[in-house]
């Protein structure tokens, strides 16, 4: 008897063991008609783990020849959810003999559960545009909003704006092992609170440009996974979560390389953020309108990151930076790069001190409660854009022998209500200082020749100019949309004011010239 037993359980040992070695020499590919699902687990870890086990059973009932027994829209063997009808989805079938998938007809239901496998070949995407809500881009009608959106491990790409503007959209479970996202995939999804994703993502060429683009209530993001770029792409995000202005909690995924222009735009709300080592491209603008972050990293090479600043180490300059932290003047930093500043509302007065050689464009743009500079550098400008839109700022006091004033370099500085120039200036570029609303007055350094296009353009309180007689020429619109500029006071003849090289100025000013007064009006020498 006890023999008997013997050989019985042996048996019984070997048959499990068969079925272990076909569950995992087979893999999820052995699947026929079944489709892996989790029943509706949460988001995260817990639904990674459960989505891995109903996938494995879901095998052996495929296996067994069986098949799914569905109750409730449950497997009653394996606990795979049953997959969405085909009354409600497209399949197309793809050159390589898998099938993409999308929307059939305007209803979809609110638990949205892609299929692993069609006419036994395996899904693997979900097309450019699948499930558009709303209107799509074409002007026809999309789809009705699901709630709840499980992707199968088939799926291997998800298309441009597929889940696009799914406003309802509460919560994702990917269970793909390897995933390429599209541009705006989920862009607009405005009730998704959280995204795990435990598989590796593609970033491809586009760097998952606006994935999750005003998303407005999404909290928590997590990649549990690696980040891989394209043929000619390091990986890393662009413009990815813009706009997310509820976001709390990021985990980046292993290996991400770039963190570019808007990655992170105006997630007011975003607090912590741990740079990966391996970053080795971060863009100013990535982090603008921050202003509640405090990074953290743990030995990155290429920057030196604090809580409020990132430095390049082979440029000292100051990448990106949210508080009023002065800058060293121990030759530490040298450089401010573009943007670096930009919407920084920490800061009302700065100095920028003889260390610094080189401040980029829109170094300080749009910080609105900055009301003081003092400028310092031994940069040969202030460059293009540097100080647009500091609406209050009052004065800034430069002690030192700058050349060039960019473009647009004080536009819409609504408080300056003067500037003195040194004269070591000679250009000064078009708008820059177009749109100061408090300026009175203005005077011409004597090293500059000509006045470019909308220099003072909107300047609305502007009342008198001075202009030297070394300037030869003014451009048109130079003083355009000034409505009580009644003077300008120039320092030549009559003949030579009539001289200078002017297009279309036309106006009540009266120019006071050394041998009497004339009108403002064309005319070329």
């Amino acid at each position: 008897m006890k023999k008997y037993i013997a050989i019985a359980i042996t048996a019984a040992v070997l048959l499990l063991l068969s079925a272990i070695v076909l569950v995992t020499v087979l893999g999820p590919s052995s699947e026929i008609q079944g489709t892996t699902g989790t029943g509706g687990t949460t988001s995260g870890t817990t639904a990674g783990t459960a989505a891995t086990t109903a996938t494995t059973t879901a095998n052996i009932c495929d296996i067994s020849g069986r098949g799914h027994v569905y109750v409730d829209s449950i497997c009653g063997i394996c606990g795979a959810e049953e997959p969405t009808s085909e009354e409600y989805l497209d399949f197309r079938l793809l050159s390589d003999g898998t099938y993409s998938v999308g929307k059939k007809g305007l209803r979809v239901p609110e638990r949205l559960i892609i299929p692993s496998y069609y006419n036994r070949k395996p899904v693997t995407v979900i097309r450019t545009e699948a499930f558009f809500g709303g209107e799509g881009h074409d002007g026809m009608p999309g789809a009705q909003n699901p709630k709840y959106v499980y992707i199968p491990e088939s799926v291997t790409e998800i298309g441009d704006s597929a889940f696009e503007n799914c406003e309802k959209l509460q919560e994702i479970v990917i269970a793909s092992n390897e995933l390429y996202i599209g541009k705006r995939a989920f862009a607009k999804c405005r009730a998704l609170e959280k995204a795990v994703f435990e598989c590796d993502v593609i970033s491809g060429s586009n760097w998952l440009s606006e994935a999750f683009y005003n998303c407005t209530k999404l909290e928590t993001i997590e990649f549990h996974g690696s980040i891989i770029g394209g043929k000619l792409s390091a990986p890393g995000f662009i413009s990815t979560f813009m706009g997310c202005r509820s976001l709390k909690n990021v985990i980046l995924p292993m290996g991400t390389a770039v963190i570019g222009e808007n990655a992170f735009y105006d997630c007011s709300s975003l607090e912590k953020l741990e740079i990966p080592d391996t970053v080795t491209s971060i863009n100013a603008m990535a982090f603008a309108g921050c202003e509640n972050l405090a990074l953290s990293s743990r030995g990155n090479v290429t920057y030196d990151i604090t809580a409020h600043r990132i430095v390049n180490r082979e440029s000292k300059a100051i990448i990106w930076q949210n508080d009023a932290e002065p800058i060293p003047e121990d030759g530490s930093i040298t450089a401010i790069a573009n943007d670096a500043f930009a919407y920084n509302d920490k800061i009302t007065e700065y100095k920028i001190p003889s260390v610094i050689m080189l401040v980029e464009k829109g170094a300080f743009k749009y910080c609105e409660n900055l009301k003081s500079v003092v400028w310092e550098s031994t940069c040969w400008e202030i460059p293009e854009t540097a100080f647009d839109g500091c609406k209050k700022l009052e004065s800034i006091s430069i002690n030192a022998e700058i050349e060039k004033i960019g473009y647009g370099a004080f536009r819409r500085c609504r408080m300056l209500g003067e500037i003195e120039l040194p004269d070591t200036v000679t250009l000064i570029d078009g708008a820059a200082f177009s749109e100061c609303d408090s300026m009175k007055s203005f005077t011409v350094p004597r090293g500059v020749r000509a006045l470019y296009s909308e220099i003072l353009y909107g300047c609305d309180m502007l009342e008198c100019i001075c202009i030297h007689s070394g300037v030869t020429r003014i451009t048109e619109k130079a003083f355009i949309e000034c409505p009580f500029l009644m003077d300008i006071y120039y320092g030549g003849t009559i003949e030579e004011w009539q001289a200078i090289s002017k297009s279309n100025l036309k106006g009540a000013t009266i120019v006071h010239c050394t041998d009497g007064d004339t009108k403002l009006e064309s005319s070329v020498g």
